[in-house]
């Protein structure tokens, strides 16, 4: 490398396998290093040289050190894709740059000509609700995000246990697990703000509970957490659709999503992975759904959103997809009916069947 930085070239393999065996992974660290197959390789910036039928411009990626991402490999134009940056490099040559500093706001994800801003008061993200876009009619191929917690497993005990531990630990008294559900949905650090002013601590013991709350929380994220009734079934099935692109897009930090898809043996699932932490901001702004249509290369957001939550419906919306609300999670549909889904899902053992029905009726 120069002035000190490594750069490394990274091709697809060419050997014609395919199928949907096992796909290796690629996650792009929190200190920027693409970690595959166990190694760490390459620092913040790669020098990608890919080839698509003969001819594809080299494409250089900016990794954003606070972002950490899992993609799986793909099949792009016959070639098996063994970790990200080549991903990102065929992707129509899209070009993902966002190597702002730790910590410093990351300004605007670009989706096509649209650019999304990040609007700031009093130095912090607003969030408020983003207008909704038309539905985009599928035709070559299509998406479907789901959300983690409370649409694909109940992991709310386990939420519960370790913030009363962390609160325990600082003296404040225990939630219930009714308490916790209410609280959860926009990230760990909203919780745990939630959770000490709702138990009468002060504002500024927060970051002493979260730290606690986090590092507890990692090493107990499936005592007692487990996936909701047909679950596994439905993604096995979706799995099996063609041209159908299945990701996951969470607001809890990635080590935990990642730890959790691990444990449930779930890592080969998604095609992406998005945590809270992932560099932009959080559901229900709809810029890490434009992201994740980057990673993977797709012309056009094309699908459905899936989520108990109101900012899953929120985010989908302003993204211009249809969303599907399941109703075995954290929030009663009378709430979510206020955020006018395209869809209800009741029963979790037909959630695959509903996505299909509604996907069909995308692309009338």
């Amino acid at each position: 490398g120069h002035h000190g930085r490594t750069t490394t070239s990274v091709r697809p393999r060419t050997d014609g396998e395919g199928g949907r065996g096992r796909p290796e992974q690629c996650v792009v660290m929190p200190n920027g290093n693409c970690k595959l197959t166990g190694t760490e390789v390459s620092p913040r910036r790669a020098f990608v040289g890919a080839s698509l039928q003969s001819a594809l411009p080299t494409a250089r990626v900016d990794f954003p050190p606070s972002a950490p991402i899992m993609i799986s490999s793909s099949i792009i134009g016959g070639l098996r894709l063994r970790s990200c940056p080549p991903l990102l490099a065929l992707a129509s040559a899209l070009s993902v740059s966002a190597s702002a500093s730790q910590g410093e706001n990351h300004g605007a994800m670009q989706s096509g000509n649209d650019r999304i801003p990040s609007r700031k008061q009093d130095g912090r993200t607003e969030e408020r609700r983003a207008e909704t876009m038309p539905h985009t009619p599928c035709r070559d191929s299509r998406l479907v995000v789901f959300d983690l917690d409370g649409t694909l497993v109940d992991t709310s005990q386990d939420l519960t246990d370790a913030l009363n531990r962390a609160l325990d630990t600082n003296g404040l008294p225990p939630l219930t697990r009714e308490d916790v559900i209410s609280l959860v949905g926009d990230g760990s650090r909203k919780l745990v703000d939630r959770a000490v002013a709702k138990v009468g601590g002060p504002a500024e013991m927060a970051e002493t509970v979260a730290l606690a709350f986090l590092a507890d929380y990692a090493r107990h994220v499936l005592e007692k957490t487990k996936p909701y009734p047909g679950i596994v079934q439905a993604i096995e099935r979706l799995r099996r659709e063609p041209s159908l692109h299945l990701a996951l897009y969470s607001n809890k930090p990635t080590r935990h999503v990642l730890a959790l898809l691990k444990g449930l043996g779930w890592d080969s699932w998604f095609e992406a992975v998005l945590g809270g932490d992932w560099g932009g901001r959080k559901k229900p702004a709809p810029d890490g759904l434009f992201h994740i249509q980057k990673l993977l290369g797709l012309p056009e957001l094309c699908g459905v959103m899936v989520g108990d939550g109101t900012t899953d419906q929120e985010a989908g919306k302003a993204a211009g997809l249809a969303t599907i609300a399941v109703t075995w999670g954290y929030r009663p549909k009378e709430t979510l009916a206020a955020h006018d889904p395209t869809a209800f899902c009741e029963d979790s053992t037909k959630l695959a069947e509903r996505i299909l029905a509604l996907l069909d009726s995308l692309e009338t």
